[in-house]
């Protein structure tokens, strides 16, 4: 039997009234980042390796616990990992310092995960340092801060990212969603896709920003990019409002 299947995905960015810290990694490299943001008591860190965006959130004290233990490693390849599973996701969320080496000014490798994705940026001692420094603060201040100079806010109709809305945008139920490509059921192949792409307020996928993040063979790209179209969503919501969202979702193309 063939089957193909999704679920929703997700990609961050941090609004304005949110960034407590934002820090450009990798001298020329604009999509290596790694943020760490505050609200409410709640923190979340961010991090953007090329094409993909892994988060984690958690309450104050065990963001603090984390970045102490990280604070804290001595030995090469000496991991602080913090992860947990996101039922309403469907996949681990997860983050994890690595010291490169025992050097007192050693730098580390961040590395994020999605459910089976995963991504790294490596930084400089003095970098993580920053990035750790601020995951001990979260929770700690009394108003929200202001961004750095370099973070822009958000622009006029640009869409929204997940931790930004109140309600995600998600699949309308009952729908077929993408076929299975015949020729990958004739010679029994498996894959996968990862999605980008748009949901406007009205619940329909704006094709125009679209996108293959991922594709473990061009048909089953194939195969996601003709049935996106036709899919509808319940659109996400902002302070009472419809907005548009821009969304990740993976497919997978699996045979019974």
């Amino acid at each position: 039997m063939a089957e193909a299947g999704s679920h929703l995905g997700r990609m961050f960015l941090a609004s304005r009234r949110l960034v407590v810290a934002c820090l450009a990694l990798v001298p020329g490299a604009a999509t290596a980042q790694v943020r760490v943001i505050v609200h409410a008591g709640r923190g979340w860190m961010q991090l953007m390796s090329g094409e993909q965006n892994f988060v984690v959130r958690a309450d104050s004290q065990s963001l603090a616990t984390w970045a102490d233990s990280a604070m804290a490693l001595k030995a090469k390849k000496a991991e602080a990992r913090f992860a947990y599973f996101d039922s309403t996701l469907g996949a681990t969320q997860g983050m994890t310092f690595v010291r490169q080496s025992t050097n007192a000014a050693s730098r580390y490798e961040i590395v994020g995960e999605d459910g089976e994705y995963k991504g790294s940026v490596e930084v400089s001692f003095d970098s993580a340092q920053k990035i750790l420094a601020n995951l001990r603060g979260v929770g700690r201040y009394f108003a929200p801060q202001p961004p750095p100079p370099s973070v822009a806010p958000h622009a006029p109709g640009a869409p929204y990212f997940v931790f930004e809305v109140e309600r995600q945008a998600v699949p309308r139920p009952g729908q077929t969603g993408p076929r299975y490509p015949r020729a990958a059921v004739r010679q029994r192949v498996s894959g996968e896709v990862l999605a980008q792409f748009v949901v406007d307020t009205t619940g329909r996928v704006d094709m125009s920003k679209f996108r293959i993040l991922h594709s473990s063979d061009p048909v089953f790209a194939d195969a996601v990019r003709e049935a996106i179209p036709a899919e509808r969503f319940f659109p996400a919501e902002r302070e009472g409002q419809l907005v548009s969202e821009l969304i990740q979702m993976p497919f997978a193309f699996r045979l019974r």
